[in-house]
């Protein structure tokens, strides 16, 4: 909705300068004007966030993972590496300090996430931990009841 916003707040002086031929300041010599910068900066901003993709395949013996345009790859993770997964709800700001690829900064361990407060905990046999972001929590609740180890 910001970035919308955004968008619409970047045009009107660019529809201001083309369409009644009003330039945005008295001197003539510019070519291109801050306008043009701020709309192609925010069109490009808009552009990364359209193409932003969080994928997750849950099989019975490992979880696949890809937050594209970050990893053009599938990463997998098996279930002889994982000692516990879980459906669970979180704060992306307060646990992570955002959203999208998140490294342990805060000791909460590394997230993958998009939007949104629902995410699938992985806890590793070596104690890291990871959050992969989901907005199906309920089909992913179901497809983790196949998958090996369970949380007790």
């Amino acid at each position: 909705m910001l970035l919308f916003f955004m968008n619409c707040i970047s045009f009107l002086p660019l529809i201001k300068k083309y369409t009644y031929r009003q330039p945005f300041t008295d001197t003539a010599y510019h070519s291109y004007s801050g306008a043009e910068v701020v709309t192609l900066i925010t069109l490009l901003i808009t552009g990364f966030f359209l193409i932003l993709k969080l994928e997750t395949i849950i099989k019975t013996d490992e979880i696949e993972v890809r937050l594209f345009p970050f990893h053009s790859t599938f990463k997998q993770y098996s279930s002889t590496n994982i000692e516990l997964i879980y459906v669970r709800k979180y704060d992306s700001l307060s646990e992570f300090g955002g959203w999208g690829l998140r490294i342990d900064l805060f000791g909460k361990g590394e997230a993958l996430n998009i939007y949104g407060n629902q995410g699938i905990q992985l806890v590793f046999k070596d104690g890291s931990k990871l959050l992969i972001g989901t907005q199906k929590p309920d089909e992913a609740a179901e497809a983790l009841r196949n998958f090996l180890p369970k949380k007790e």
